[in-house]
């Protein structure tokens, strides 16, 4: 059984958008939103995935077999299909029969995974995978992750997760900044870890159409001195923080 977040309507959070980040910016998918993480960034925006002292998780959380998961795909045309959450990387057993199903009842699939970088990708799941689109954390609360701040920087920056990703030509890595002097440690990762700037993407911070404009003032600049790429996050600007889009 995989665990899937829920809409509104409580059915599983599987539909068909447009892509609003990173390099597949623009083109329509199907989205599939797993629930679980293994981080409590505040920050987040799809908090209703993991944060059980907000969230009932009875209420958040359907757990379907790879079965019904892949009828729910196959009713879409769409065979282009973003693996989201929460954390992914967290259920990729149960993911790497799913995706050999999906492979069986039809040949061609794009399969991008949406991940934070802090677990590295078997290789029954890592086979079947297009594009992995990894968000390594610049912030996260400490107090939320330990009450003593013990292990910290190994969680968030798992330094094994982080160089299989940079070695892996699939990987792309998206940093949301929160404030300017974030661009210290983007800088430190890609000379640590030996990225090419056209790998990185710069993106804004926020929920709403204002809050990407009023970060982007400062954002664009930093990413053309720096030489890195920028990513807006068009689905807010079109529909808001909502699910399903």
């Amino acid at each position: 059984m995989i665990k899937l977040a829920k809409l509104d309507d409580h059915r599983p959070e599987i539909f068909e958008s447009i892509q609003g980040e990173g390099p597949c910016s623009g083109q329509s998918v199907v989205f599939c939103r797993l629930s679980g993480c293994n981080l409590r960034c505040d920050w987040c925006d799809t908090d209703y995935t993991w944060d059980w002292d907000r969230y009932s998780m009875s209420m958040e959380q359907r757990r379907l077999s790879v079965e019904e998961i892949l009828s729910e795909l196959l009713i879409f045309s769409n065979r282009h299909i973003v693996i989201t959450g929460g954390e992914p990387l967290l259920q990729q057993k149960e993911l790497s029969r799913l995706f050999g199903l999906m492979q069986d009842a039809f040949q061609t699939w794009t399969i991008d995974i949406e991940t934070n970088g802090t677990l590295i990708p078997e290789t029954a799941l890592d086979s079947y995978v297009s594009l992995y689109a990894v968000s390594p954390k610049l912030h996260v609360d400490q107090q939320r992750l330990f009450p003593d701040g013990s292990q910290l920087q190994s969680t968030i920056w798992n330094t094994d997760a982080l160089e299989w990703f940079a070695k892996c030509s699939r990987a792309v890595f998206k940093f949301v900044l929160l404030c300017s002097d974030d661009i210290e440690q983007i800088c430190r990762f890609q000379t640590d870890y030996s990225v090419s700037k056209d790998r990185i993407y710069l993106m804004p911070e926020g929920c709403t159409a204002q809050e990407l404009d009023e970060k982007l003032m400062w954002l664009t600049p930093l990413s053309n001195l720096y030489g890195y790429k920028i990513s807006d996050r068009s689905h807010i600007r079109k529909w808001g923080n909502c699910r399903g889009v």
